[in-house]
């Protein structure tokens, strides 16, 4: 039984290293988050004029608003061999997101950060 255990052990250790996102696949689901939340924020009557604008901005050209963000985002990939850390900063938010098993996690998401 214990060499069964040590087995599947093994096996998933396996599975997670040779399934880890690596950088390009992390930016691209980077991209694909940010998009889809750009695209989906609808235009508020309680938010500020420029915020309205930008949203409105990024509906008509998503690609060109991606860039702008991303330019102000401070993204740090850590590669932990079976997994990978990967910290999101800017804006005055913060997330911290786990890559493993074709998969990028962001536990509490895009969080404001405190005094910002």
């Amino acid at each position: 039984m214990l060499r069964l255990g040590f087995i599947v052990v093994v096996l998933v250790a396996a599975a997670a290293f040779f399934t880890r996102p690596g950088p390009a696949e992390v930016e691209h689901d980077l991209r694909e988050a940010l998009l889809e939340r750009l695209l989906t924020t609808e235009v508020e009557e309680g938010r500020d004029i420029l915020g309205n604008a930008v949203i409105m901005g990024c509906k008509l050209d998503a690609g060109i608003c991606y860039e702008m963000l991303r330019s102000g985002l401070k993204v740090t990939y850590d590669n932990r061999y079976l997994f990978a850390k990967v910290t999101v900063e800017g804006f005055a938010r913060h997330a911290e997101c786990f890559a493993a098993f074709t998969q990028l996690r962001c536990g509490d998401g895009f969080r404001r950060v405190r005094g910002g």
